[in-house]
């Protein structure tokens, strides 16, 4: 799922280098899933993810923001660098 229109962008400047592939597909696998599983237990991956997320790029999940949301945010970011890398700065 896309994240909130208000995070769009926001996590531009992230360092991401140092995410390792199988966190990516972790959190890939979670957003995809996230509505079929039991709230808390949603919840509790989301929360996990997102620690390892913020403490793979050096930046803690801001204050206020769900951290389902935070992961999308963070994978969008992601595909947009992935897609100028593949397409050059205009595509994203």
């Amino acid at each position: 799922p896309p994240p909130p229109p208000w995070l769009a962008g926001r996590f531009s400047g992230l360092d991401l280098s140092a995410v390792p592939d199988g966190l990516w597909l972790a959190v890939r696998q979670y957003l995809t899933r996230m509505r079929q599983l039991d709230p808390q237990v949603g919840h509790a991956m989301a929360e996990r993810l997102a620690a390892d997320l913020a403490e793979r790029t050096g930046a803690p999940v801001p204050q206020g923001v769900p951290a389902a949301a935070y992961l999308a945010a963070v994978v969008q970011e992601r595909q947009a660098r992935d897609a100028r890398r593949a397409f050059g700065h205009g595509a994203g």
